[in-house]
Parts: C-alpha cells; structure tokens; sequence
C-alpha cells in the first residue's frame, strides 16, 4: 500500500446499464480538481491523491463519491451507467 496522500492513477470504463456497452462523454471528476472524459470506448484515467475521492456524471446525472483509498482495484476500476441513474427517480 502506498503512503497517505500518494498519487496514483485510476482508471476503468463506463459501461451503459447493461453493463455491455461502454459509453463515451462521461465525466470523471476528483475532489481535489482533477477531471476528464470517457473516450470513444468508455476508457478513462485520472490522476488523484489516495486521500481524494471520485465521482462520475452523465447528463447531468452523479454518481455518489468514491473514496480512492477504499477502491481495490484503481487500475481496473469500471462501472455502470446504472449507478448514474440510481439517485434520480424518473
């Protein structure tokens, strides 16, 4: 494990509720500023402090916070669009 506020990058694809399909423009923003978008296959890789947390928007559409530290696998961390659509009933 590395020391507290180390650096590391995290990365993953957004995949639709099917979690099949990876979807593209999805925003992937850090609480301490960092950010990006999925790329034409759902990819991303953000560069964040272990002590940040992350979050992922789509269509206006959060997702709760992740904390960095508690993410086991920050080099394979994927996740679906399910999740956006979770805290906004129709």
């Amino acid at each position: 494990m590395q020391g507290a506020g180390a650096q590391i990058t995290v990365k993953g694809t957004v995949f639709d509720s099917s979690g099949i399909y990876p979807v593209q423009a999805v925003s992937v923003l850090s609480t301490n500023g960092a950010g990006g978008v999925t790329d034409a296959n759902g990819d991303y890789s953000i560069r964040v402090n272990e002590t940040d947390s992350i979050w992922f928007s789509y269509l206006n559409k959060p997702t709760r916070k992740f904390l960095v530290s508690s993410i086991k696998t920050p080099y394979a961390f994927n996740i679906s669009c399910k999740h956006l659509l979770l805290y906004y009933p129709a």
